[in-house]
């Protein structure tokens, strides 16, 4: 799925995407519509951007270095603890399955 920004939905991204999956992408003008306001089923939205940003943000930050050494630390801890990779398996359960309850209409507010 493209998000519709720019980058993700200029020719050259379209044509970078025709080659290993032709007419089988997701996005704005792509061969699969994506539908508006659809749910998201993204791992990395609904589970891990939240718990990455509380590793990083749970000590001061003042610096860029600073920083880029927080997110590399934070995905350590995610890779080297595999409880953390099956709260993401088991948070995907909850939203496929919310949304097959719901048949594929929105369900976040059912969660």
């Amino acid at each position: 799925m493209h998000d519709g920004t720019l980058q993700n939905f200029g020719r050259i991204a379209r044509q970078y995407l025709n080659e290993p999956i032709p007419e089988k992408w997701i996005g704005p003008n792509g061969p699969v519509a994506w539908p508006p306001r659809s749910p998201d089923l993204n791992p990395k939205d609904f589970y891990l951007s939240g718990h990455v940003k509380i590793e990083i943000y749970s000590t001061s930050v003042t610096i860029f270095d600073e920083l880029s050494e927080s997110i590399v630390a934070a995905f350590d801890i995610i890779r080297n603890q595999p409880v953390q990779l099956e709260l993401v398996r088991e948070s995907m359960m909850r939203r496929l399955n919310g949304y097959a309850a719901a048949n594929g209409q929105h369900f976040e507010h059912l969660m």
